[in-house]
């Protein structure tokens, strides 16, 4: 989920993974490589390892303001997405 969060400029957008709701679509080879994906961004790490612990119960999220303007960062979001959606 992506909340683009427009209605006060004090608000944040931010991505939302809801991986329980993902592993019965895309399977738990294709979760996994996408959670690897992701976990090389620093913010994700310790909550995609939550994430994974908890049989992809939690619903780690990321605020695009984090990574926006780097670029290899902003990569590997749409990577671990790309990962998610490919033909889904």
């Amino acid at each position: 989920m992506l909340n683009a969060n427009n209605e006060s400029p004090k608000t944040r957008s931010y991505v939302v993974l809801y991986l329980a709701d993902l592993l019965p679509r895309v399977g738990a080879d294709r979760l996994e490589r996408a959670a690897r994906i992701l976990e090389t961004l620093p913010s994700m790490a310790g909550k995609i390892g939550l994430a994974r612990q908890s049989q992809w119960k939690k619903y780690p999220s990321l605020y695009l303001a984090d990574i926006a303007g780097k670029p290899t960062e902003e990569r590997v979001l749409f990577d671990a997405l790309n990962e998610l959606t490919a033909d889904v």
